[in-house]
Order: C-alpha cells, then sequence, then structure tokens
C-alpha cells in the first residue's frame, strides 16, 4: 500500500503542468534602488500619525495617536525628547490626538492648535474637538488656557488635519478642500455621519447625525459671527 501511494505521487507530480504566465519574481532579486534606514534609531514612539518640522523650536514634533505629542532635535544620536503635551494624563477622557500644529504667529502669540477625541459619556459615544492652546516658554502645553473652536459628536473617522495649507490632505477620497488649501485658503473637512455609508451604493445617514450637525454647524456659525 505504501509503494502504491508512492507510485500515484509520483504520478501526480510528474503531470504537474507548469506556471509560466506568472509576473512574480522570487529571490535572488536585485539589490533594491534605496534602502530603508531609521533616521532616529534610540528612538521609539506608539502609533505616530504627524511629524512635522516645527521650526520656531528647531525640531521635529510628532504626535502619537495616544495622546501625547513630543518634541525632538534633529539628530540621529538623539536619545530623547521633550513631552509638550500627555493630554490624557490632564483630560482622562481625551482617547485620541489627530493633529497638532502652531499658529503662523507663534512667535509673537504662543498659540497652538489641536485636533482630538474624547469620550461623552459612560456609553463610549465620542466627540471631536478642534481647540486652540498656549505653550508656555518651558515648552509645556497649558491646557488651562484651552478655547474650544468646534465640537461635534462623532470620533470614528475624522478627514481633519492640521499643517501647512499646501500639503495635500491625508484622507482615501477627494474633495475640494486640497484645491482650496492649495489656493491659501485655511480647510478643514467636516462631514456628518460615518464614512463607512458614504461614497457607496444606497448611502445614507442617520437623522441623530444630521441634527447633531446641524447643531455643530450653527454652534460654529455664532461662534464665528462673535
Amino acid at each position: 500500500m505504501r509503494f502504491l501511494l508512492l507510485f500515484v505521487a509520483g504520478i501526480v507530480f510528474a503531470e504537474r503542468v507548469p506556471w509560466e504566465a506568472s509576473k512574480i519574481h522570487g529571490t535572488p532579486e536585485p539589490t533594491p534602488i534605496f534602502q530603508l534606514e531609521r533616521a532616529f534609531p534610540k528612538l521609539n514612539f506608539t502609533d505616530p500619525v504627524e511629524l512635522t518640522w516645527a521650526s520656531e523650536f528647531k525640531r521635529f514634533m510628532l504626535v502619537e495617536l495616544g495622546t501625547k505629542v513630543h518634541l525632538f532635535a534633529n539628530d540621529p544620536k538623539v536619545t530623547d525628547t521633550t513631552l509638550l503635551l500627555d493630554l490624557k494624563a490632564a483630560k482622562p477622557e481625551a482617547t485620541r490626538v489627530y493633529s497638532f500644529t502652531l499658529h503662523p504667529q507663534f512667535v509673537k502669540n504662543r498659540r497652538a492648535y489641536m485636533v482630538y477625541n474624547y469620550q461623552i459619556d459612560e456609553n463610549k459615544r465620542g466627540g471631536t474637538r478642534v481647540s486652540e492652546l498656549q505653550i508656555t516658554k518651558e515648552l509645556k502645553v497649558d491646557l488651562t488656557t484651552e478655547r474650544e473652536i468646534i465640537t461635534w459628536v462623532g470620533g470614528g473617522h475624522n478627514a481633519c488635519v492640521l499643517r501647512g495649507q499646501a500639503v495635500a490632505g491625508v484622507v482615501p477620497y477627494g474633495c475640494d478642500a486640497s484645491k482650496l488649501a492649495a489656493a491659501g485658503i485655511p480647510s478643514i473637512i467636516f462631514g456628518l455621519g460615518d464614512i463607512a455609508q458614504a461614497h457607496t451604493k444606497d448611502e445614507f445617514i442617520a437623522l441623530t447625525d444630521l441634527e447633531d450637525g446641524i447643531a455643530a454647524y450653527t454652534d460654529l456659525t455664532l461662534k464665528l459671527l462673535h
């Protein structure tokens, strides 16, 4: 029986037709033109979502999704960072920080802006907020100076990134905001509903999201008027 199985297996193996139309290339492969290497091998971060050069500090500014903002020198030998902000330590309801940027006239007014998520209630209903804050000369964010610019219910997919207006957005779909930003017009993408139901067949928006959106737009309009 063992001999028969081996014999049958040999016949099956011999009759296999080679796949010659494949475009997959295996090893050994040519050496890649570019090689990845760590720019700052002695630094480690958790869930980094944004890295910008803060010329006012002459350092890089990095945002961790877990609510921290770091500053560090442009030096491959750098071993530590300056913790500019640990939002969750000061505001336990905060869940994520998406973006952090400095005011164009930061040297004069010390102002900065931040986008973050927070938990609204025990049912884990989330909200998103854009705030203005001030940074001390000791390089710490003073949360007592926080001024809410806009807040809306919904803490899932957020297409809001604060950075230079000539930089393209980071969302996987197109909108007019990229054209406005390229023209020098400050732009924030703010839409209602869930992105999972948008740009697809039978897309829809829940009435509760519509009501929350009306409230958010009304609140923003009134604040801009004042």
